[in-house]
């Protein structure tokens, strides 16, 4: 999702790197924003929350044209990466109940995956067009709501 955002707003913005900082830096607090929110919300209700996720990056999909690809268009980032700083808290609250050798396990995933993430997601974007990440990012965060769900209602 960084990635599309990045590519698409280096014109409004005029340089890429203004692009890449100003991207970051709003994924990045909005994230943070989930993250210290998500421990404030009951369990049972996290994964409808985290449902909500695909649905905007779907309708980010759709809608971003609208904005021409200006700077206004920061405001789809702030939702989105609220509700995408809901997934590692979620996920580590299941693994501190389930047992405690996962968390280790769960930082090093999450620290190969944001190596191995963005260049990926580069060259998917220069293959097959940026609009394709979302589509993809929507899929993986649907399935990611759809293997925590069974744990989730097990768990409480």
């Amino acid at each position: 999702i960084e990635v599309f955002f990045i590519h698409r707003l280096i014109l409004s913005f005029g340089s890429p790197v203004k692009a890449f900082s100003i991207t970051l830096v709003t994924i990045l607090l909005s994230a943070g924003l989930g993250s210290l929110a998500s421990g404030r919300i009951t369990l049972r209700k996290l994964p409808w929350i985290m449902g909500l996720a695909p649905l905007l990056v779907v309708a980010c999909y759709f809608l971003f044209d609208l904005f021409d690809e200006t700077p206004a268009s920061i405001a789809f980032m702030v939702p989105i990466g609220i509700l995408l700083g809901f997934f590692f808290p979620v996920g580590l609250r299941l693994l501190t109940n389930e047992e405690t050798g996962g968390v280790p396990l769960a930082y090093a995933a999450n620290g190969v995956a944001s190596i191995i993430e963005p260049s990926l997601a580069s060259l998917v974007a220069v293959a097959y067009g940026c609009s394709v990440l979302l589509i993809l990012a929507a899929i993986l965060y649907t399935l990611a709501i759809i293997i925590i769900f069974p744990v989730v209602l097990r768990v409480s």
